[in-house]
């Protein structure tokens, strides 16, 4: 009798594990990294850290100096599992967002310098971050479609669709990180003014 249960308990464990390694390898989380890419400023009395800044920075679009900026990229790779009946579904699902955010680091020996870029740095250090959240939203929402993605007809028609699908999301998330630019004015309403 104890051999019965002994077996019927490991069949169990066995059933159990297996159900749970399948669930979080069918919902893996999303692999997320954020490199960080200082540039270095000089300052020396009587300029201001703004001058500093300006001539330190590497962020320049269309001729406009910025102090700060992050670029992020949402990868994915998915296989294809063929069902029995011929339709089709995702498989060994893999969502990567790798994200780069520049900011500044200041140099100076005045005190009353170093806390106002300091308040400064702050500010545009949330500014940046909620670039990055958009893409951790792009990469998690793509991740949980793929996870949730129906059985397709064919293995062609999912693999077109989910690229598809993920392009889109990527796109629009592209867009609310433009539109947070705008609304932002840049993270100057965030407190990441120069002075």
């Amino acid at each position: 009798m104890r051999i019965k249960y002994t077996q019927r308990l490991s069949h169990a464990l066995l059933f159990v594990m297996s159900w749970l390694l399948s669930a979080s390898l069918l919902h893996a989380e999303v692999n997320a990294s954020l490199q960080f890419a200082p540039y270095y400023a000089h300052h020396s009395m009587p300029q201001t850290f703004k001058h500093a800044l300006d001539a330190a920075s590497t962020v320049r679009k269309k001729g406009a100096i910025f102090y700060g900026h992050t670029n992020w990229r949402v990868d994915w790779t998915f296989s294809t599992l063929a069902l029995s009946n011929g339709a089709c579904k995702l498989a060994d699902i893999k969502v990567n967002l790798k994200g780069t955010m520049v900011l500044p680091v200041l140099a100076s020996k005045d005190a009353n310098t170093i806390i106002k870029f300091n308040k400064f740095l702050v500010a545009l250090k949330n500014h940046e971050y909620g670039h990055y959240a958009h893409g951790q939203q792009a990469a998690s929402r793509i991740n949980s479609k793929f996870n949730e993605y129906s059985v397709m007809a064919s293995c062609d028609i999912a693999v077109v669709e989910a690229n598809r699908m993920a392009n889109e999301i990527v796109q629009q998330y592209i867009d609310e990180s433009n539109r947070y630019d705008v609304n932002t004015q840049h993270g100057r309403t965030q407190g990441a003014i120069v002075e």
